[in-house]
């Protein structure tokens, strides 16, 4: 179908898979992660109208046409942060190697979304983990992975940065201070940036060189004895096979001095008191009684 544009030249209207891309590029741009989850979520009712599969096919044919490698290297990071944070896991869009592509493939593979975002975070997840064991903490946060819903790998990687930091105690050599494994640690680099040292190495007789120790020093010994919660978390829940529970069932509690707890010991006072309900009632019964009797003596008793 062709239009005619500003300059009365005919163009031809996008496909639905140029359609498609473009909105999901513009949604990912915009960070609106929840609309672009839900028009991902489109795949699994009408493949032909919502091409997820075929993402990486359209970057392509649009790049074969114009040759142009900058407009499909921002394409394709557009598409990772997309696809990484419509699934609730953007903390691991720098740190994992793990390609996009991958990643969309493992997601289709699903019967539907919810199932396939299981699965995605699930490998992603185990990723982290092994990264974390083997040292490879650089780009991973624990703020960042606790509002991702990845608290369970937030304790072990405290551990890691906290024995990173041990390793990059500022060392002096010949009179100069090396840096560079502070500023390869993540912990390190912040202090850094709070002492307002841009620079890899220091002249052991600079002034910045003392409160920067003395920076060092108060971190590492407040995280050893665990007095200085950087990284507060909630208490996550488990099943049995150790998936994380990600929304946990809350039941609702009545305040105040009569409020019962929800469970079996609910049902059992609930059953006993009804059982003592016709014992009041007798009584009332025998009031009645007494008093027709006090009538007809004429108030003697």
């Amino acid at each position: 179908m062709l239009a005619k544009g500003k300059s009365g030249k005919r163009r031809k209207s996008p496909t639905p898979d140029e359609a498609y891309f473009k909105r999901f590029c513009e949604l990912s741009r915009q960070g609106s992660m929840e609309q672009l989850a839900e028009l991902m979520k489109g795949y699994w009712v009408d493949k032909k109208a919502n091409p997820l599969h075929r993402i990486y096919k359209i970057i392509e044919k649009g790049w074969q046409k114009t040759k142009d490698d900058d407009a499909a290297s921002e394409q394709l990071m557009l598409v990772r942060d997309g696809v990484f944070g419509a699934l609730d896991m953007l903390s691991l869009s720098l740190p994992l190697n793990e390609s996009t592509e991958h990643i969309i493939v493992q997601l289709v593979k699903a019967i539907d979304w919810n199932e396939g975002r299981r699965a995605v975070r699930s490998e992603c997840a185990k990723i982290a983990s092994r990264m974390i064991s083997q040292g490879d903490i650089s780009h991973l946060h624990p703020s960042a992975l606790q509002r991702d819903g990845f608290g369970f790998l937030v304790s072990d990687l405290e551990d890691a940065l906290l024995e990173n930091l041990r390793k990059a105690e500022p060392q002096v050599r010949k009179g100069k201070v090396n840096l560079t494994h502070l500023a390869n640690s993540v912990l390190g680099r912040r202090i850094l940036r709070e002492q307002t040292i841009p620079d890899d190495k220091l002249e052991e007789t600079d002034p910045r060189f003392l409160p920067l120790k003395e920076a060092y020093d108060r971190l590492l010994v407040e995280m050893e004895l665990e007095e200085y919660d950087i990284f507060p978390q909630d208490t996550l829940q488990t099943t049995l096979n150790g998936r994380i529970v990600e929304k946990s069932l809350e039941f609702p509690v009545k305040s105040g001095r009569n409020s019962k707890k929800v469970g079996i010991q609910s049902d059992l006072s609930e059953f006993i008191s009804e059982k003592r309900k016709p014992t009041r009632k007798k009584t009332k019964k025998t009031t009645k009684s007494s008093k027709a009797k006090k009538r007809k003596t004429g108030g003697k008793a």
